[in-house]
């Protein structure tokens, strides 16, 4: 049943692509909205997830466009390269570096790689700005914090030196600057 049920949400959402073309000129519009980092670029990494892997997840700051745009390529992605395992190592690769706050480092089949990253960076910053210490750890939940509250305040950015933590700190930063 489940199977079926994310057939009909692809076949739905296949058509979204000529909804938002026809408002938005989705090139332009993916470009500059749902890959701008932020909440929308989160969408775009977890729809693009769940497109790949055909188990939803969504992140608690919803943006139902950049989740349907980043479903579509998820999904293609899957039509492509099926359950290749070399396609499921780049993701989980790819994935790896983004949750680790690292920059890509491409290893093997770039699209899966590239992928599997926007969905680590997403998840990262979206369990990061729900202080979820279960999952992203204590000292990236308080450098999140950290980032917001000098955000909040107008403070310039300072970043710790450890990579991911700076990355949770620059990402409360601008969410607390620019809802982003």
């Amino acid at each position: 049943m489940r199977d079926g049920r994310v057939a009909i949400v692809a076949a739905i959402l296949a058509i979204a692509p000529v909804i938002v073309t026809t408002a938005f000129a989705p090139d332009a519009w993916a470009q500059t909205t749902c890959q701008t980092p932020g909440y929308r670029m989160d969408n775009f990494g977890y729809g693009l997830h769940s497109g790949y892997t055909a188990i939803e997840q969504r992140p608690s700051v919803r943006d139902d466009s950049c989740f349907a745009l980043g479903f579509q390529e998820g999904l293609k992605l899957r039509i492509q390269f099926g359950s290749s395992p070399e396609c499921r190592n780049a993701y989980q690769d790819g994935f790896s570096q983004g949750f680790a706050g690292d920059n890509l480092h491409l290893r093997s089949e770039s699209t899966c790689s590239q992928a599997g990253y926007a969905y680590g960076i997403a998840f990262l910053r979206a369990n990061a700005r729900e202080q979820r210490a279960d999952v992203v750890g204590s000292s990236c939940a308080s450098a999140f914090q950290a980032g917001f509250t000098h955000g909040a305040n107008r403070i310039a950015a300072t970043p710790p030196s450890d990579r991911r933590d700076a990355f949770c700190y620059l990402s409360g930063h601008s969410w607390a600057l620019s809802g982003q």
